[in-house]
């Protein structure tokens, strides 16, 4: 069900790119003007970019300090994060020592700060672009972004790499990246641990209702009592009566719902079952149609899914004995020998654990 997100007089919640302007908004990264518009249209300047580019790797804006950039002196509104992305590596400006802050930035500045901020590699395949040809400064970054689908190609083959970069363009960039960079994709995983029944412990402590469960939390559940754990991307786990289970290790991974709003996926995730029984299941299946947020069914071959370890094949939803279980998922990795992308993530679908009565039977 969407709940209900941020309001703009020219962007209605029903189009395409609805969902990846309220994701960064959610994120304390994008917003819209004073009047309730957002202005998808409208070019976006180079200090603008730079302050999007700290918020989203997380960077403390500097606070005086040398001066970088001949034209962006102390006194200017955007002179910390210009620093800070200077500092880190992510910014540079011009052979003449300037930066050109209020300026708009291009289509071809945008992308090769995109990449930069990605942390990933280049691709060094061939990628036919008409006006940026294989000896142009940013013609791998651009490749890049083309293959991974986080520009498009507005006429044609030619990417235009001049022309301003709209704040539209910009919002669907970036969204994208947080699902796909190997520097911000990684997130902390949090289960919510609900008590079905009876008496449930959290660390020693009795748990009435529910509670945030992470890596390094141990439960227990006594004798005639049951307790639920999910996550974010309807992964799970029901705990039954008389088991002590502990989250070793719980690492997820970025990824944005249809109606734009942030989720947490499991990506690694280690339990020890020290007594006991659980009934799990993982969110093995991503929606990769039309209607999720930047997939355009790009990869399905390229579905990520989750695997139980040490067991030989993974079922959906099996029960374990006592021992070590070790859940991660098998995906892509960032140089991928899949066509047409980088790893990719999209909204769960039809995933929820079966009770223990009509567990399904592993399939290899």
């Amino acid at each position: 069900m969407q709940t209900s997100g941020p309001s703009f007089t020219d962007l209605p919640v029903d189009s395409s790119l609805y969902p990846a302007v309220r994701y960064l908004v959610g994120k304390n990264i994008l917003s819209g003007f004073p009047d309730g518009s957002f202005r998808p249209a409208d070019s976006i300047t180079r200090a603008e970019v730079a302050r999007m580019m700290v918020l989203a790797k997380g960077l403390t804006p500097a606070n005086g300090g040398a001066q970088t950039f001949s034209d962006v002196p102390g006194g200017h509104w955007a002179y910390g994060v210009i620093e800070a992305a200077a500092q880190d590596g992510l910014l540079k400006g011009y052979q003449d020592g300037t930066f050109n802050p209020d300026g708009s930035i291009t289509r071809v500045e945008a992308t090769s700060l995109l990449m930069r901020l990605s942390g990933g590699d280049l691709t060094g395949e061939t990628v036919e672009i008409a006006d940026v040809p294989a000896g142009h400064w940013a013609y791998r970054q651009v490749a890049t972004a083309v293959q991974a689908g986080l520009v498009e190609l507005p006429a044609g083959n030619s990417f235009n790499p001049e022309v301003n970069f709209q704040r539209g363009e910009m919002a669907k960039s970036l969204s994208a990246l947080f699902t796909l960079s190997p520097v911000l994709r990684l997130n902390e995983l949090n289960g919510k641990l609900t008590v079905k029944s009876g008496t449930v412990t959290v660390n020693g402590v009795k748990v009435g209702s529910a509670v945030k469960v992470s890596a390094g939390d141990a439960i227990v559940t006594g004798a005639d009592s049951k307790a639920e754990i999910t996550f974010d991307d309807g992964s799970g786990f029901l705990l039954m009566p008389g088991t002590e289970f502990a989250i070793t290790t719980a690492q997820g991974f970025n990824y944005m719902k249809k109606d734009g709003t942030a989720g947490v996926a499991v990506d690694k995730l280690t339990i020890d079952l020290k007594k006991g029984n659980i009934f799990g299941a993982l969110a093995s299946r991503y929606d990769n149609n039309n209607n999720t947020a930047f997939l355009d069914g790009r990869i399905p071959c390229c579905s990520p899914r989750l695997i139980y370890r040490p067991a030989s094949c993974w079922p959906r939803e099996r029960a374990r004995r006592p021992g070590g279980m070790s859940l991660t998922r098998r995906g892509r990795e960032w140089k991928s020998t899949c066509p047409g992308a980088w790893p990719q993530s999209g909204e769960p679908s039809g995933v929820a654990w079966l009770p223990p009565a009509v567990r399904a039977a592993p399939t290899c």
